[in-house]
């Protein structure tokens, strides 16, 4: 309860809504609204509809975005199926305990670690001697 008194609103919408009241107060012009005041007249279907467009909006007239999207959805698809089928080969192929076979995924966690962390230091040389 004591947290109602010290605590300050934090969500933008509602400031956002008292900054305009305070504004349209302050100078009598009404033309200070919030995005909630935007979307008054707006129907929920037709709201729900241009939210679920924007995905399909956005990557056809850039062909860079839709390769770009592509790539990430082939790289997801073969990390997903190596994490999927990575336990099974092991027990299946070369027989190994299914305890056994879970701790391969740590060579997969150490790699990824390595990797980020060799690869951050390399972006930056190959920048620091491209801008050379």
């Amino acid at each position: 309860m004591a947290s109602w008194f010290v605590h300050h609103e934090t969500y933008v919408p509602v400031l956002l809504g008292r900054r305009a009241k305070r504004l349209r107060l302050s100078t009598g012009l009404y033309y200070h609204t919030t995005a909630a005041s935007l979307d008054e007249g707006r129907s929920v279907v037709k709201v729900i509809g241009r939210s679920l467009s924007r995905p399909i909006r956005l990557p056809v007239p850039h062909p860079i975005i839709r390769i770009v999207a592509s790539l990430s959805a082939f790289y997801y698809e073969v990390l997903y199926t190596v994490l999927a089928t990575f336990s099974t080969v092991w027990t299946g192929l070369y027989y190994a305990s299914v305890s056994t076979s879970g701790l391969h995924y740590f060579s997969i966690a150490l790699g990824e670690i390595v990797g980020s962390q060799l690869s951050g230091y390399l972006m930056d040389w190959s920048y620091r001697r491209l801008k050379d």
